[in-house]
C-alpha cells in the first residue's frame, strides 16, 4: 500500500479547518464501476462540493489522503463527521450492478480475470504451441523456420512469470503481421516481436540478441501493465519502469482508449480486442474440423449470449480447448455468469468469450439470451461533472454530487423538466433521491 498526500485545498471540509476527536474509522465504497480516484477527487475539491472524505484507496492499494486526519470531513450525512476518519474504497470498472445493491462480475473460464468478463494477461496458457504454429503457417505459409522455432519461448516465458504466452504470441502476430513484418516497424533480424520501443512513427525500436531475449522482454512489459507482482527473472525491459504498474490486468484493457485509466500499451483503437480475435482463432482451430472426440467435423457456429453455471460441486466445471471430451485442459469455472460466443454443431458445447468450450448439459449450466435484471440497464457518463438531483427534474435540488466519468446502473426511469428522460441510480434506489439526465449518457 502506497499512501499518498493530496489535501482538497479548495474543498469546503478543507478551508473550513474544523477539528475531530477520532473515535473510529468508516468505510465506504463508492457505489458505482469507477477505479480512478481523481474522477471523484476533482468532483470533490470545490468549494461548493457536498462531500468530502478523509482517503480514498483505489483498486491497485494506491491511498489517497485528501484531508488530515483531524479535519472534520463529510462522509456519512450524520454525527459521524464529527467522530470518523471516512475512507472511500473505488470499484473495479468490470462491476455490474443488477438492481438495489445486488452486483456481478461476469466472467469467463480460463481468463484469469477472476469472474470479470474480460480476458486475463495473466494466468496459464490454454493453446499448445502446435496450435500456435499451425495458425501463424496458415496465416503466412512462408513464415520462417527460426519463428517456428521459437514458438515454445512464448509458453516458457510465460509461465515463467505467470503470463498467459498464448495471449504473448497473438500479440506478436497482431504487431508483426502473422510473422511477415509487412507493414512493420521493426524486422525479423531484431528479435522485436511487439513493436517494444517503437513510440512514435521513424522510430526502429529495440534490437535483441536472440529471439528469447525478445519474448523475455515481451513477456516483462505485459506483466508490468498486468500486476504489481516482483519479476521473476532479471529485468530486461528498458521501458519497463515507464509503465504504471497494474493499469491494464485484462487483455481489452491494453488500448489506450479503452483502458480506464487511459493508460495502454498501444493507442490504436480496439487494439486489445483484436489481440483476442487472433486468440480466438488459435483456440478456435482445434475444434473447426477434423477428429473431435469421435465426432468427425464439429465446428462452431456464432452465439451470443451467457450462460450461468449453477453446478455447486468443489471441483467446478471443467472447460475444453475444442468442443469435445478429448481436449481436457486444467482449468474449470465455478458457479457466476460468463460470455458465450458461439456453440458447436453437434449443440454440446459453448464457446465461451475466452475461446474455451463448456459443456450445454443442463445439469451445470443454464443459458440465457440477456442478463438477469431486467428493470435496470449500464449507462456510461462520459463528462465529469453531471449533477445528481434529488429527484427527476431541473425543478428537484442538486444533491452536491457528481458521477463522475465512468459506468452506471438506472434501475428506473421518469420524465421531467430539464431533460428527455431522467434515470434514477443504482446507489440511490431506496431513498429515490438521486437522479441523473438521460440526455448526457451513452446506453450499454
Amino acid at each position: 500500500m502506497k499512501l499518498i498526500q493530496k489535501f482538497l485545498t479548495e474543498s469546503g471540509c478543507y478551508r473550513a479547518g474544523r477539528k475531530i476527536a477520532v473515535k473510529g474509522l468508516m468505510i465506504h465504497s463508492v457505489g458505482c464501476p469507477q477505479p480512478r480516484a481523481s474522477v471523484f477527487m476533482k468532483n470533490w475539491d470545490k468549494a461548493d462540493a457536498g462531500a468530502c472524505v478523509h482517503a480514498i484507496v483505489e483498486p491497485g492499494g494506491d491511498v489517497y489522503q485528501l484531508l488530515p486526519w483531524d479535519f472534520r470531513g463529510w462522509h456519512c450525512g450524520g454525527d459521524g463527521n464529527g467522530t470518523h476518519i471516512g475512507v472511500e474504497m473505488t470499484e473495479p470498472a468490470t462491476i455490474r450492478y443488477m438492481g438495489g445493491s445486488d452486483w456481478t462480475e461476469t466472467g469467463d473460464g480460463g481468463s484469469g480475470a477472476g469472474g470479470s468478463g474480460l480476458m486475463g494477461i495473466m494466468g496459464k496458457a490454454v493453446v499448445t504451441a502446435e496450435q500456435m504454429r499451425e495458425y501463424v503457417k496458415r496465416k503466412n505459409p512462408s513464415v520462417a523456420q527460426s519463428v517456428l522455432d521459437m514458438v515454445p519461448l512464448y509458453l516458457s516465458e510465460g509461465e515463467a512469470e505467470g503470463v498467459r504466452g498464448d495471449v504473448a504470441f497473438a500479440q506478436s502476430c497482431l504487431e508483426t503481421g502473422n510473422f511477415t513484418f509487412s507493414g512493420s516497424a521493426v524486422s525479423l533480424e531484431q528479435n522485436n516481436f511487439a513493436g517494444m520501443g517503437v513510440v512514435k512513427n521513424g522510430v526502429k525500436g529495440l534490437c535483441f540478441d536472440t529471439a528469447l531475449l525478445g519474448i523475455r522482454c515481451q513477456v516483462q512489459h505485459l506483466k508490468a501493465y498486468a500486476c504489481v507482482e516482483d519479476l521473476v527473472n532479471e529485468n530486461i525491459d528498458p521501458r519497463f519502469k515507464y509503465v504504471t504498474r497494474g493499469c491494464a490486468p485484462y487483455v481489452e484493457w491494453l488500448g489506450i482508449s479503452e483502458n480506464p485509466q487511459g493508460k495502454g500499451w498501444a493507442a490504436g483503437a480496439g487494439y486489445g480486442e483484436k489481440v483476442l480475435g487472433i486468440l480466438r482463432e488459435i483456440t478456435g482451430e482445434a475444434g473447426s474440423g477434423g477428429s473431435c472426440g469421435g465426432v468427425p467435423g464439429n465446428p462452431v457456429e456464432p452465439m451470443a449470449g451467457f450462460v450461468k453455471v449453477f453446478y455447486k460441486g468443489r471441483d467446478g466445471v471443467n472447460v475444453r480447448t475444442a468442443p469435445c471430451m478429448g481436449d481436457n485442459v486444467d482449468q474449470v469455472v465455478y458457479e457466476g455468469i460468463y460470455t458465450v460466443t458461439g456453440i458447436s454443431a453437434d449443440k454440446r458445447w459453448y464457446r465461451l468469450k475466452s475461446g474455451l468450450f463448456i459443456t450445454a448439459d443442463a445439469e451445470y449450466v443454464m443459458f440465457m439470451e440477456r442478463l438477469p435484471g431486467k428493470s435496470s440497464y449500464l449507462v456510461r457518463v462520459d463528462i465529469p461533472d453531471l449533477n445528481i438531483r434529488k429527484g427527476p427534474g431541473t425543478d428537484f435540488a442538486r444533491t452536491g454530487l457528481f458521477t463522475g466519468a465512468g459506468v452506471f446502473t438506472v434501475v428506473e426511469e421518469a420524465d421531467g423538466k430539464g431533460a428527455g428522460k431522467w434515470g434514477l441510480l443504482k446507489s440511490y434506489k431506496r431513498e429515490r433521491n438521486g437522479w441523473i439526465s438521460l440526455d448526457f449518457v451513452t446506453r450499454l
